[in-house]
This record gives structure tokens, C-alpha cells and sequence, in this order.
């Protein structure tokens, strides 16, 4: 990570999805622009994606994309590959990384992919230290003081509104232009590796160890604090950035859900 940052290859990227859970909701529409800091574009891609699943109401209220926009769409996992070599070798650059890279690691371990182990850097991060006095530093907010305006809340749109921030951004942090990906890095780095979606074999909760294949009967406490008992069947276990998940067959539900480890009150092993 000491080479200079100008010299290298970086990849912008957004998606727009159906709702705003990475376990439960799925990716419809995925931008990406590839770039150098000194000759901006390189080249871009975008596609539509048929989730499989409704768009939920509040999600088409922010990109506009209906059902019928992704009926004759491609599946995610038809799409993979193209997303893998336009960002193969390449840092990524994204407007709140632990979001986009959550949805496309669960959709990656979803279609048993390998997972995109790209070091990220945090335009969110870099606007706050560089555009200070502004209300808020949202894609949009920073993008419209820089003069660039565009198609917000599609993916492709925002791609270049990353690319347009980060570019700028490291000008006015890095004048001189001695800035390695190393100093970068201490700036807005994101390892993808590091906090994205790590499985978790097993996991000590107040003395009960929970493991994969194994059924429990726990207390769940949902957003509005109503405590239900329910017996689950456990899939698997994940760590989120520092949240902890907790993949399993709900009976009371008769669904798979996915349960924050926060909102259990009890786990007793049946």
C-alpha cells in the first residue's frame, strides 16, 4: 500500500436495492465506474437485477424502479462475473462501503460465490475531514456543493458522484500530491475483509454456546421491545461490522429469518 495514489486503478460503485437489510433484501440495480485520480474515467458499467423479491414501497419511493422494470432482467448471480472482472485489481470507492458491500457479500454467500475481498475507501469519511460547514455529507448534499448534479438514487448516477467526491476530495487533502494508498488509507480505508459479513462457527452467549444445525428456544424482542418465545433451527452465524446475526429456521414463523443477537432476552438449548 505504499505506491502512490495517483497511480492507481480505482472503481466507483452503488447499487439501489429493495429495502435496507442485507440478509433479507436484495440488490436491483448495480453501478460501477472505473477511474484513475489523474484521468478520471476509464470506462463504466451498469445493470438493472431481478431480485426475485417484491421492491419494497419505501425503497421505490427513493429510486423510482418497479417490478416491472426487472421482470426481464438478469439474476444477480448472472451478473457476477462482469462485476468481478471490472473490479478485479482494483480499489473500490464508495459512499458508506458497509452498506453496498453488505448486500453484495449476502448476495455473493447467497448464490455461493466468492466473496469481492477489494480494499475500500470511505467517500463519506473523506468528505467529512475535506467539506467541512456543510449540513450534512450525503452523496447528494456534497455532490450539488461541487457542482455536480445528476440522476441521484441510481446507481450508475452515483457511482460518478463517488468518483467526482473522491477525486476532489484527495486534491484538497493532498495537494502536493505525495499521498501513498497507505496515507489514503488512514484518511477513509475500509477493509472488506476485516468487517463484512464474517461467518462465525460458534458463539458463546451468556454461557450457551451457539452452533450451526442446532435447535433453540429463545426469546426475541422485536424494534417496537414485544418479547415473543419461539424454537429455531440455527443456519448460520455472522458478524456484520459489529453487529451479530443469527441465521435460522423460525418454527413460530414457519420461515428462515435472521435475528440480531441484541434483541435476544433468552437462549435455552432444546
Amino acid at each position: 500500500m505504499n505506491s502512490s495514489i495517483y497511480k492507481q486503478s480505482f472503481c466507483a460503485l452503488d447499487i439501489e436495492t429493495t429495502g435496507v437489510n442485507p440478509f433479507t433484501d436484495k440488490i436491483i440495480e448495480i453501478g460501477i465506474v472505473k477511474f484513475s485520480i489523474d484521468k478520471g474515467e476509464v470506462e463504466s458499467y451498469e445493470t438493472l437485477i431481478n431480485p426475485g423479491i417484491p421492491v419494497s414501497h419505501q425503497s421505490h419511493l427513493i429510486h423510482n424502479i418497479t417490478e416491472e422494470d426487472l421482470t426481464d432482467k438478469p439474476a444477480y448471480h448472472e451478473v457476477y462475473d462482469l462485476i468481478r472482472d471490472t473490479i478485479k485489481d482494483t480499489y473500490l470507492v464508495i459512499q458508506n462501503p458497509q452498506f453496498d458491500l453488505s448486500f453484495l457479500q449476502s448476495e455473493n454467500r447467497s448464490a455461493d460465490l466468492p466473496i469481492f475481498t477489494n480494499y475500500s475507501f470511505d467517500t463519506v469519511i473523506l468528505a467529512k475531514k475535506v467539506f467541512k460547514g456543510l449540513k450534512n455529507h450525503k452523496l447528494e448534499t456534497v455532490s450539488r456543493h461541487l457542482n455536480c448534479v445528476r440522476n441521484f438514487h441510481r446507481a450508475l448516477d452515483d457511482a460518478f458522484c463517488c468518483m467526482d467526491i473522491f477525486v476532489e476530495g484527495v486534491k484538497r487533502i493532498d495537494p502536493a500530491h505525495l499521498f501513498t494508498v497507505s496515507d489514503l488509507s488512514g484518511v477513509c480505508g475500509f477493509n472488506t475483509e476485516e468487517k463484512i459479513l464474517r461467518v462465525m462457527h460458534n458463539y458463546k452467549w451468556k454461557g450457551v454456546t451457539l452452533e450451526p444445525g442446532f435447535e433453540y428456544i429463545i426469546k426475541y424482542s422485536d424494534k417496537a421491545g414485544s418479547v415473543t418465545e419461539r424454537k429455531i433451527l440455527t443456519k448460520n452465524l455472522f458478524k456484520n461490522g459489529s453487529t451479530l446475526f443469527l441465521h435460522a429456521f423460525c418454527h413460530l414463523r414457519n420461515e428462515e429469518r435472521f435475528f440480531k443477537l441484541a434483541r435476544i432476552r433468552n437462549i435455552t438449548l432444546c
